[in-house]
């Protein structure tokens, strides 16, 4: 494994000694469970550089109450979506203000302090997703939050500062266990463009991030953020407020090459391995595709972190997680 020292160089462009690697934590429960022991000694063989904490604050800490919807063609495949968003009426914001969970009482931090004990020379990365949209959308539903951006602004604003407040106290904890850095996440893009209009985007929660960044920032430590689908037009944007490392740049949703030329030296990209080609090759052109991406992203500089652009599923071989490891141990210690 990498030191943080040396994961560090490749966020900063400080001309790393080798290419660091967050992949483990892609992997769904459900190809964990089919692939067994087997997938398991391969973790261990191949860890990441980057020690990792994930905690779903929506689903546990927030009151939601939620269902487990099976995934079309995955038997152990399921999204979890709520059975109703408890802000659905705007009548009870009231009641839901006064159940806002304080993230340090809840004990959300014991697995994350235990890393740090045992990995204390290792980059370690706090993972929350859900920030500021994904949240909206959970408690209000998709639909009412497009409308309340036009209709109910003095509304979704109140909802915004209760977020920014939680994730104040998440990264002061973070400060104190000695987090590295923290990864947030919201899915702004389509397919095909961002979800809302870029001016509004700009105007409402462009400044919402800069303080959680700023905040992130004044600690010293890194600003991961996850953007699933086209976020093209945003992306200067996220730079211009402090993203350091940006996740997944998704290549059936933008021109990668682009973005790339467009970007390099700007942003360190957390990508490369792309989720939804691993299932339907053979593992020689899964091999093939690695090193293409090495060579699209890799820059003597650094800025370049190996992982994947969504979960690995069960539907991906295990032949070819095999040789997805064997080209990443081979191509990044080449690079």
């Amino acid at each position: 494994m990498l030191t943080k020292k040396q994961v560090k160089k490749a966020i900063n462009f400080d001309y790393p000694e080798n290419i660091p690697q967050l992949l483990n934590v892609w992997y769904h429960g459900g190809t964990l469970e089919k692939y067994g022991e087997e997938l398991k000694s391969l973790i261990a063989r191949y860890p990441d550089d980057i020690m990792w904490h994930v905690y779903a604050d929506v689903w546990l800490d927030w009151g939601l109450d939620v269902e487990h919807i099976p995934m079309e063609n995955y038997a152990t495949v399921e999204f979890i979506q709520p059975k109703k968003h408890p802000l659905e009426d705007w009548k009870k914001l009231e009641s839901f203000l006064r159940k806002v969970p304080d993230p340090v009482k809840i004990g959300m931090f014991e697995g994350l302090g235990k890393l740090r004990q045992k990995y204390h020379n290792q980059y370690l990365l706090y993972i929350q997703l859900a920030l500021f949209k994904e949240k909206l959308d959970l408690f209000r539903g998709m639909e009412n939050v497009y409308t309340d951006l036009y209709l109910n602004r003095d509304k979704i604003e109140v909802l915004l500062e209760v977020f920014f407040t939680y994730a104040a106290a998440v990264i002061k904890k973070c400060v104190e266990i000695g987090v590295d850095g923290i990864m947030f996440g919201d899915d702004w893009g389509s397919e095909r463009s961002l979800l809302i209009n870029p001016k509004m985007w700009r105007e409402v929660f462009k400044p919402w991030y800069k303080r959680t960044f700023e905040k992130v920032h004044h600690h010293g430590m890194d600003v991961f953020f996850h953007s699933d689908g086209n976020i093209r037009e945003i992306i200067p944007d996220l730079i211009e407020i402090g993203v350091d490392v940006l996740h997944p740049l998704q290549p059936d949703t933008m021109d990668i090459k682009k973005i790339v030329q467009d970007f390099r030296g700007e942003v360190c990209f957390l990508t490369g391995l792309d989720v939804r080609f691993l299932p339907k090759v053979s593992a020689q052109k899964v091999k093939e595709s690695i090193y293409d991406k090495f060579k699209l992203f890799d820059y003597k500089k650094g800025g370049f972190i190996i992982g994947a652009t969504n979960a690995l599923l069960p539907d991906i071989p295990l032949e070819n997680l095999k040789m997805m490891y064997r080209a990443i141990d081979t191509y990044r210690k080449k690079s």
